[in-house]
């Protein structure tokens, strides 16, 4: 089903080449890791999928049909081993100890190993990285008692394709990955790509 829901308003995902090639990828990965698969998932692979076929410039027919699957899926194996794997784990309990449901969005869980990594990372980029940056903006959030997993585990798990147009999303990874030398240096990266979305956006509405 998700397959079929993928970049629906760009006719390239329509073909059912396409459609195949994305299915044949998530199914074997999905296959071969205990994790399996999740929703979001299908639109990392898609984007690689998009500007594998979609390259001007090739190397020994690297974007051909013959050969896109398995690169992609190679690609899409890498992506994960950098740590987006663990920001599709499943969130655990939320509510812990004997917090009231009010307290719940206020609370700070960037370091608390009862929370699944994914919440953790959203906490600690909303809790110890936006206070710091943009403490007004933080602190309009906070009072308001969103949870800043409502909307940064999308950005996050899906590496902010579906924030910005898919024709300007391979410019944006190129810088998530040119810098991303270890798996700590892309996680901090996405981090403050993250904060830089919420910003310019608090900007764009003053």
């Amino acid at each position: 089903m998700d397959v079929d829901r993928t970049y629906q308003k760009i006719e390239f995902f329509h073909l059912a080449s396409t459609k195949t090639i994305l299915e044949n990828i998530l199914f074997v990965w999905s296959r071969s890791h205990d994790l399996g698969y999740r929703q979001g998932m299908n639109e990392i692979v898609a984007v690689i999928i998009y500007y594998g076929l979609s390259e001007k410039e090739t190397i020994d027919g690297l974007t051909s049909h013959e050969h896109i699957e398995p690169d992609s899926y190679w690609i899409f194996e890498k992506i994960m081993e950098l740590g987006l794997s663990d920001m599709y784990s499943s969130a655990d309990n939320y509510k812990l100890k004997n917090d009231s449901f009010s307290e719940i969005p206020t609370l700070d869980r960037s370091f608390e190993e009862e929370i699944s990594i994914s919440i953790r990372k959203c906490h600690y980029i909303f809790h110890r990285i936006l206070s710091r940056v943009d403490n007004d903006l933080f602190t309009h959030i906070h009072r308001h008692k969103f949870e800043p997993q409502l909307f940064l585990l999308r950005w996050i798990r899906c590496l902010l394709c579906r924030e910005f147009h898919l024709y300007k999303i391979g410019e944006i990874w190129d810088v998530l990955f040119a810098f991303s030398e270890n798996k700590d240096c892309f996680i901090d990266i996405l981090n403050y790509f993250c904060i830089s979305i919420l910003v310019n956006y608090r900007a764009t509405r003053n």
